[in-house]
């Protein structure tokens, strides 16, 4: 179970989508996690109305299972 930290970028601040459409492949969520002893960004891959979350670790993606996703209280 991971415990998501809030971490907004301006973007997120301001109301804006990262992309145009909403859709890519390394969308940015205003979310962090501590994984592996260290603190990453959670990124989403979206092309349709589901979303696939993962993180990079040593330039390689990580999926991580929605259901292990804790949102912070």
């Amino acid at each position: 179970m991971y415990t998501l930290l809030y971490r907004p970028l301006w973007f997120h601040v301001a109301g804006l989508q990262e992309t145009r459409t909403g859709y890519g492949s390394r969308l940015r969520t205003p979310y962090m996690l501590d994984y592996r002893g260290y603190r990453r960004r959670l990124y989403a891959i979206c092309w349709s109305n589901a979303a696939t979350y993962y993180v990079n670790v040593k330039g390689k993606r990580e999926i991580i299972p929605s259901h292990l996703l804790k949102r912070p209280e």
